[in-house]
C-alpha cells in the first residue's frame, strides 16, 4: 500500500525528521535537505545500497579468483 505524503506541522515534521536522522544516519544528507522524503523511500534506498554492496563484492571475489587462476596458469620463466 502506498502511503499519500502528509503535510505535517512543523513541529510533527521535525520529530519525523529526527526519527528518521535516526534510523538513516547514512542519509542524513538526504534527510535533511529534502523534507519530503518518507521511510518507505529511505527503506527502498537502503535495500538498493544493500544489493548494490552485495554486487560490487561478489564482483571483487571473482576478480579475485580469475586473476589468482591466471597467475597459476603463467609461465614464471625469467
Amino acid at each position: 500500500m502506498i502511503e499519500e505524503p502528509r503535510i505535517l506541522p512543523s513541529n510533527d515534521l521535525e520529530n519525523e525528521k529526527e526519527q528518521l536522522l535516526n534510523e538513516f544516519p547514512e542519509f542524513r544528507a538526504l534527510i535533511q535537505n529534502n523534507p519530503n522524503i518518507t521511510k518507505e523511500k529511505l527503506l527502498k534506498l537502503k535495500n538498493q545500497q544493500r544489493i548494490t554492496h552485495n554486487y560490487q563484492d561478489h564482483q571483487k571475489q571473482d576478480l579475485q579468483k580469475e586473476f589468482t587462476q591466471n597467475f597459476f596458469k603463467t609461465d614464471l620463466k625469467a
